[in-house]
């Protein structure tokens, strides 16, 4: 099966993130947002597993949920891999809960590279995907707008009752590639229980 570890983001956020989406989808540019419903941020992509191996990954997830407690996370400006100037990929990051996730991935990857998984190609940098790029069609005036959005008080700034959420659960989903875009199917559930 193909699989990665994840944080659920409230639906709250994901209203936030839609709003997002459909202003940055004004300007036509060539990007396939991705479906609210899909919209997670990624602490580890395990690529295809076997079985055992997701038995393995269940084990861990409860082992170092004990050692974290649950926190705040909130949304932060948009961003886009490789750069903003050369998008390719368009991302939310977070502020509030940063270091916390930053902590649990570099600590899931760790153990996990113990257990004889590979270890993540790139520096871990926590966000949630939110569109990809198909070709440069309308690319500058997306660009302007992003730029826009971090620079505009109102979005940087957002209504704390809605940018913010509690984080109390590590997740373990199966991606399903279909046609019509990937199905995240939740596998395992664990509670972070760690004392602050």
């Amino acid at each position: 099966m193909r699989a990665f570890i994840a944080l659920r983001l409230s639906d709250d956020l994901k209203q936030k993130i839609i709003a997002i989406q459909s202003e940055l989808a004004r300007f036509d540019a060539d990007v396939k947002w991705v479906d609210p419903s899909a919209i997670h941020l990624t602490l580890k992509f395990l690529g295809e597993i076997t079985e055992d191996q997701a038995h393995i990954v269940e084990q861990l997830l409860t082992a170092i949920a004990s050692g974290f407690p649950s926190f705040e996370l909130s949304l932060a400006k948009l961003g886009a891999f490789p750069s903003l100037e050369h998008p390719k990929v368009v991302w939310i990051g977070i502020e509030d809960g940063k270091r916390e996730v930053i902590r649990i991935a570099e600590k899931l990857d760790a153990e996990l590279q113990n257990r004889g998984f590979a270890a993540k190609a790139r520096t871990f940098s926590p966000h949630s995907t939110i569109g990809r790029i198909r070709s440069d069609g309308h690319q500058r005036e997306l660009i302007k707008k992003i730029h826009a959005l971090n620079d505009n008080v109102e979005f940087s700034g957002l209504d704390q009752s809605v940018t913010h959420q509690r984080v109390s659960s590590l997740e373990l989903y199966q991606s399903v590639l279909t046609p019509q875009g990937p199905i995240h199917l939740l596998i395992h559930q664990v509670t972070l229980s760690g004392h602050a």
